[in-house]
């Protein structure tokens, strides 16, 4: 956030016009603050009025989109209409989110799609996809789309060709990253200084704190560290020292050690949680129909459906319904399972919306009503992107296409008889026909057989049934409940806690059960929170900069997973893992929550709520669940969906013995191409500090010969690296016959390491030759992409050219002036003032002429052009070459 909100600065002082952040309605408050604390000329707007406002709004030239992933869907209203909106004004665009993709690779391009054509030339292709397929001409005859387009890549499937594609467009850094190549290493404190406290320096945003503060757990004194001197594991260098990062006024930042520990809890007979966690109940769930969750299992057939004068709406839906298949029945009956995991009472609450929603269905079918058909989306079933039940109202609110404005009823676990729940459904289908009509779809009952009606009745007596075994549920017998409130009272009853749970029923039950105890100062917040930076600003005052009055601060925290991670939370170091997540990567994305630049404490505290009996029977019972949507193709290709790859039993037994450094890593240790390239220099810099030296003093058109052996993918040939005429970098491999053997920057950049005491080969007869080869080949290929001048839609591309046309056509017109105007247009990049007058006045259709007298008072007034050295073209640049052939010896 902090990153993105400097760009938008830096870029505000380049364009006047300013900025347009949208994110969701929840980030507002956030973004507003931001905007005020760094002086940014911005407007927030939250994503739920861009079809309403954006279209609207002035002009602004950089549009900043938090959480971009949930543009996934390019059908979508809100998505076109900033589409619209970027193309129109030709807006620069930043994108945030931490989670670009989910599962599918349309995602990131969807999200690219926001600014980049379909059919534009990228200068790259999909170099995997080609070599399947056996090359451009197989790709042409399969696929009706440019190779060198962003629908190109959409045919892939192939990570390679994606990272390669993103380099262009992401940047990403992981922790692991930084600590490799920015961050220091505290010299451990002797044992003679022990009892002398080190001077540290809180890092804010906007302003600089000193405090007198030893770095460890709140509250607690300590002397020498044996953990500083190298005698424990963490974020330590080999060498025993301390990790940190220094900033340019000589503050520092720590990295923490990430200590895991485990809550275990009982299930005793008396617990009601014991009941339900059971081999028993897991049959249940498998036994399941899920009828509305697989409709398009129950559509009438299409020549049925001939017959029933179909209207074009309910044709789209029933074609929609068709699309979703079993995958919604997969999430939906994970769900259910995983809201076990997460505690009775959200299990429960999801039993009891289940049954009343299946009873609005047969209710609609006896009184022939139409249904109320809910999303079809599986990402809104998925709980990293949703935190709320959607079957209940609630939960209709993070579908991106519904405004969500209306007040919702309240919905509480009530009686659990058949006729109770026929009564309940009669009154809400009303409501839902009226008051929450928008937030459905409708379809006849006709449009579907028979077999609707029956499975809906056999899975609520089903549940019913469940609910009834079950009975009331008693809170004061929750023994997961009470090792919290332990952990609260007993363990840690000063510091600041975050307790994470994957749902908003369980932060809503803990919360509500917490309060009755007596604990104060806590606050619940979910993804559906009117104001969660507000609530963040109480329970984290310092690292957010804000004045909050004691008896306003919070010390416990409760959240789920679409809790926004733009917001700062690093006053508290001790993380509380309610529930477990399936993905034990995303119990290292919680602790990356408070594990951030401004964290005091030497050790963030991960705990996790865990069965005392052990992990095994957990495991075992999410084996026979995976084994259940594995037999009934409710998994589409891959269970990685609804599993979040996480198939290591092996990782969760080592959180149960709380061992140590399962926390450390990062999610993935992917960075940008700029970045890896980055870090290997510093590596061969730090490890031969001569070595940097060295380097910059070789002549141009250096080169060498490393001993190679070939692959059909990787032939003998020359890498090339060679600065273009419009000063890009740009890497190249050319094999024997002058031929590019790919254009992937990542894979050109990782054939070309070596040892530093690799022996050279003497140089290859054809090294030159295949060296010119590629030269003239980066050369085209920067030119069909737009060259010096841009790309041949830009202002810059179109004004050269019809002026060059008009100085050959109409020689007794031109004036000296005019002819500077073109050659300074040739040789310098335009001004950002000089684009907006020329894409105005081309937009208009203004003629030759007119546009020739534009240039020339542009070029008078010196606001044509950014006339300085740097920005002069250059010739090409061949800076060095490495040859890849097999040893003559």
């Amino acid at each position: 956030t902090l990153i993105a909100t400097t760009l938008a600065r830096s870029l505000n002082d380049d364009f006047v016009q300013g900025t347009v952040i949208s994110g969701t309605k929840n980030l507002v408050t956030m973004w507003e603050d931001y905007v005020h604390r760094y002086g940014l000329r911005a407007k927030v707007l939250s994503i739920s009025l861009v079809q309403s406002e954006l279209p609207n709004e002035r002009r602004y030239r950089v549009v900043l989109i938090d959480e971009s992933h949930n543009l996934r869907n390019r059908e979508g209203k809100r998505y076109r209409a900033i589409q619209e909106y970027i193309a129109l004004n030709e807006s620069r665009c930043i994108l945030l989110t931490a989670t670009p993709y989910n599962k599918t690779y349309l995602d990131l391009s969807n999200q690219l799609r926001l600014f980049v054509p379909e059919d534009k030339d990228l200068g790259i292709r999909p170099e995997k996809l080609l070599s399947e397929l056996g090359g451009e001409i197989e790709f042409s005859r399969k696929y009706q789309a440019p190779v060198r387009s962003l629908a190109a890549f959409e045919k892939s499937e192939y990570p390679d060709d994606w990272r390669e594609l993103m380099r262009l467009y992401m940047v990403r850094r992981t922790r692991s990253f930084i600590q490799v190549n920015y961050a220091k290493n505290l010299t451990p404190q002797p044992p003679s200084l022990q009892g002398k406290r080190e001077n540290n320096l809180h890092f804010l945003p906007g302003k600089a704190k000193e405090e007198n503060n030893s770095s460890f757990l709140p509250g607690k004194e300590e002397n020498y560290s044996p953990l500083l001197a190298g005698e424990g594991l963490g974020e330590r260098s080999k060498s025993g020292g301390r990790k940190y990062l220094e900033f340019p006024d000589g503050r520092r930042g720590y990295f923490p050690i990430r200590q895991p520990k485990t809550v275990k809890f009982s299930l005793g007979d008396d617990d009601p949680y014991a009941a339900l966690y059971s081999e028993n109940v897991v049959k249940l769930l498998n036994s399941l129909n899920l009828p509305r969750y697989g409709l398009g299992n129950y559509a009438v057939s299409v020549k049925s459906a001939q017959n029933k004068s179909l209207t074009a709406a309910e044709i789209l839906q029933l074609k929609g319904l068709s699309r979703a298949g079993k995958r919604l029945m997969g999430f939906c009956r994970t769900n259910l399972f995983k809201r076990l995991e997460s505690g009775g009472v959200a299990f429960l609450q999801s039993l009891d919306r289940h049954i009343l929603r299946n009873y609005i269905f047969l209710y609609a079918i006896a009184q022939d009503l139409p249904l109320p058909i809910g999303s079809q989306e599986a990402a809104l079933l998925d709980t990293r992107n949703n935190d709320e039940d959607l079957d209940d109202l609630a939960g209709t609110l993070i579908d991106p296409e519904v405004d969500g404005d209306e007040e919702l009823t309240s919905e509480q676990l009530l009686s659990q008889t058949e006729t109770n729940y026929r009564q309940r459904a009669a009154t809400l289908y009303q409501d839902y026909a009226t008051r929450y009509q928008r937030r459905f779809k409708w379809l006849r009952p006709k449009l579907f057989k028979a077999s609707l009606k029956k499975d809906l009745l056999a899975d609520v007596q089903s549940l019913i049934s469940l609910l009834n075994e079950c009975g009331d549920w008693d809170a004061n017998q929750d023994q997961k409940l009470v090792a919290l409130i332990e952990l609260l009272r007993q363990i840690h009853p000063e510091e600041k806690l975050l307790i994470f749970t994957q749902f908003a029923d369980t932060v809503h039950y803990l919360t509500t059960e917490l309060k009755c105890r007596g604990i104060d100062k806590i606050e619940g917040v979910t993804g559906n929170s009117v104001n969660p930076a507000i609530i963040a600003w109480r329970f984290s005052p310092i690292s957010n900069s804000k004045s909050v009055a004691p008896a306003d601060e919070l010390r416990i925290l409760i959240a789920t997973d679409v809790f926004s991670e733009g917001l700062n939370l690093q006053d508290c170091a001790i993380i509380v893992n309610y529930d477990l997540p399936w993905a034990i990567i995303r119990l290292i994305q919680r602790a990356g929550r408070v594990d951030r630049i401004g964290q005091t404490a030497e050790k963030i505290i991960c705990y996790s709520f865990l069965p005392a009996e052990g992990v095994e029977r957990t495991i075992n019972l999410r084996g026979r669940l995976r084994q259940r949507l594995q037999e009934n193709a409710e998994v589409v290709g891959t269970d990685e969906a609804f599993f979040e790859d996480d198939a290591d039993e092996q990782m969760m037994l080592d959180l149960y013995h709380e061992k140590s450094g399962i926390l450390e890593m990062d999610d993935d240790n992917e960075v940008d191409l700029t970045s890896e390239a980055y870090q290997i220099w510093k590596n061969a810099t730090d490890n031969n500090p001569t070595l940097k030296k060295t380097i910059e003093n070789l002549p141009p058109v250096v080169y060498s010969t490393r001993t190679h052996l070939p692959t059909t993918s990787q032939p003998e040939g020359v890498l090339l690296y060679m600065k273009t005429a419009g000063g890009n970098d740009a890497l190249a491999w050319i094999n024997r016959e002058g031929k590019s053997v790919t254009q992937s920057q990542f894979e050109i950049l990782r054939i070309a390491r070596c040892e530093a005491e690799t022996k050279p080969i003497p140089r290859n007869s054809e090294h030159h030759h295949l060296v010119k080869e590629g030269a003239v080949l980066i050369a085209e290929e920067e030119k069909s992409v737009g060259g010096q001048l841009g790309r041949p839609s830009g202002a810059r591309f179109r004004t050269y050219e019809r002026l060059k046309r008009y100085a050959r056509e109409l020689p007794l017109l031109v004036t000296p002036d005019l002819l500077k105007a073109i050659d300074q247009i040739y040789r310098y990049p335009l001004r950002q003032s000089g684009v907006d007058r020329l894409n105005r006045s081309l937009k208009s259709g203004i003629d030759d002429q007119q546009l020739a007298e534009l240039v020339v008072n542009l070029y008078l007034d010196n606001s044509l052009c950014l006339v300085h050295e740097e920005g002069r073209i250059q010739e090409p640049q061949i800076i060095c070459s490495l040859g890849l052939f097999q040893s003559s010896d």
